[in-house]
């Protein structure tokens, strides 16, 4: 028997249905409520939906400027210079929400993707 692995070198894996949810804000295991919660507070929702509305303010003109001008030739490198400047911004977004140990976008994402709740999307159809 001592040639089987110990529970304290392997610990099992956690279940990918294991009930709750993670906080889009502070990344803690909650249960929602209602089927579309995504925060775990009335307070990390406000903070959350505060910072997305200030960080897209800081690029909305330029993804704009990027899509519109995209292989214009009249614009010149005006395309390629927003994308670079938007991936710049996005980065120092993400380094800030890395070093202020919330979760990473991309689990907020798939489940805003997923759900069909984008914020345009009925007016889009």
């Amino acid at each position: 028997m001592s040639d089987l692995p110990s529970l304290a070198e392997n610990p099992p894996i956690a279940p990918s249905f294991a009930p709750g949810r993670l906080c889009a804000e502070c990344g803690t295991r909650f249960s929602p409520s209602r089927a579309h919660q995504q925060f775990c507070s009335t307070a990390h929702k406000t903070a959350f939906q505060n910072r997305a509305a200030v960080e897209g303010r800081a690029i909305v003109a330029l993804v704009k400027a990027w899509r519109a001008s995209r292989n214009k030739r009249e614009d010149g490198p005006l395309g390629s210079a927003c994308l670079s400047e938007v991936c710049s911004i996005i980065d120092e977004f993400n380094m800030r929400d890395r070093a202020a140990g919330r979760p990473a976008p991309q689990q907020y994402a798939k489940r805003l993707l997923a759900s069909g709740r984008y914020m345009d999307r009925e007016t889009r159809k």
